[in-house]
């Protein structure tokens, strides 16, 4: 199907199953320094904090980048004098889960990064026009949770493709969001008809499932308990 070096992972299948959405961690090279010898000897490792996420065309074998940056360290050695800790490695983006968006209306996928932020955010992006939805001033990503301080940890989509449930790490706390929305028939525009917290007991909540009628989800808390919310 592909042969790439590196550690990647699957994501999600279209719904015409000709495309693979996939991640790759990427790989950098640090020296490391032997005095005597006067030599630097590179390790290669992949890194947790960054990585990307490619479309792949079952079909045609093409590879196709998501948001591709120039100039970021997507791929190679990086190298410097002075190994730091606190090295500011520039441009890095983390990508958490994604999926393809469902509907013929729909162009594009869903993911969590935290381009831009210090918190890994629930980001559409249009693939036809190779931008983020709904479109946002002043060059940075969009984001369907500016407004929420946290990590999206996780987050499922239903069957009908209209409604996303996605779960935020807030201080130790798990919440739960459905959040409903439309893709325009043009594809090039998202709306967001609301977004609402859902109660669930505290604790730390993981394992998001919506019904095949979209209208409830099941989630896994940390206890042996499975609740099911309407």
């Amino acid at each position: 199907m592909l042969s790439e070096g590196g550690l990647w992972t699957i994501q999600d299948w279209s719904e015409d199953d000709k495309l693979l959405l996939v991640k790759k961690y990427v790989r950098y090279s640090f020296p490391s320094f032997r005095l005597s010898a006067i030599r630097i000897i590179y390790s290669s490792l992949s890194s947790v904090n960054e990585s990307t996420i490619y479309v792949l065309n079952l079909e045609t074998k093409a590879l196709t980048q998501i948001n591709p940056k120039e100039g970021t360290l997507a791929e190679g050695i990086i190298s410097f004098f002075v190994p730091c800790a606190d090295h500011d490695l520039a441009g890095q983006i983390s990508y958490g889960g994604g999926c393809f968006a469902k509907g013929t209306n729909s162009q594009g996928v869903f993911f969590t990064s935290d381009e831009g932020s210090e918190f890994q955010h629930l980001r559409y992006y249009d693939l036809a026009h190779k931008a983020f939805l709904p479109h946002k001033e002043g060059g940075v990503p969009a984001s369907l949770t500016d407004d929420i301080p946290w990590d999206v940890d996780t987050f499922t989509m239903s069957d009908q493709g209209d409604r996303i449930a996605f779960i935020t790490n807030e201080d130790g706390i798990s919440k739960l969001y459905a959040l409903d929305f439309e893709v325009s028939n043009e594809g090039a525009a998202l709306h967001v008809k609301r977004r609402d917290e859902v109660k669930i007991p505290m604790g730390q909540a993981y394992n998001l499932r919506f019904h095949p009628d979209g209208k409830q989800i099941g989630v896994s808390l940390n206890t042996p308990q499975v609740h099911i919310l309407r």
